[in-house]
């Protein structure tokens, strides 16, 4: 598919953002049709609170693609349950943050 041009759209609630929504389109008519063939989100700091995840997956389709920028553990008590459904998904791809890399600082380290 050759891309000729994309927009992106950033939704804010209380003032932080929530996500930016890329949209990928082979032409520019289809902003004013509003169809895309696929959207990629990017979302980080999720940090352990699944209804902020599950909030976010709401909007992802089959065709789309999240990207985590990391900051999924610590804080909240579903990190690992994101973590496993993260892992599950084949359209979604994580980035490891400064709390995963802390955690498996730890596991190592316990691990000797």
């Amino acid at each position: 598919m050759a891309l000729y041009g994309f927009i992106i759209v950033e939704q804010k609630r209380n003032d932080k953002r929530v996500f930016v929504k890329v949209f990928f389109m082979k032409n520019f008519n289809c902003l004013l049709r509003k169809e895309h063939s696929m959207a990629v989100y990017v979302m980080s700091d999720v940090h352990g609170l699944k209804d902020r995840y599950d909030r976010m997956m709401e909007n992802i389709h089959e065709e789309d693609t999240l990207y985590i920028l990391g900051d999924v553990i610590d804080r909240g008590p579903d990190g690992i349950v994101i973590l496993q459904d993260v892992m599950q998904r084949s359209n979604v791809k994580m980035l490891m943050g400064n709390h995963e890399y802390m955690m498996l600082q730890y596991y190592q380290a316990l691990k000797g």
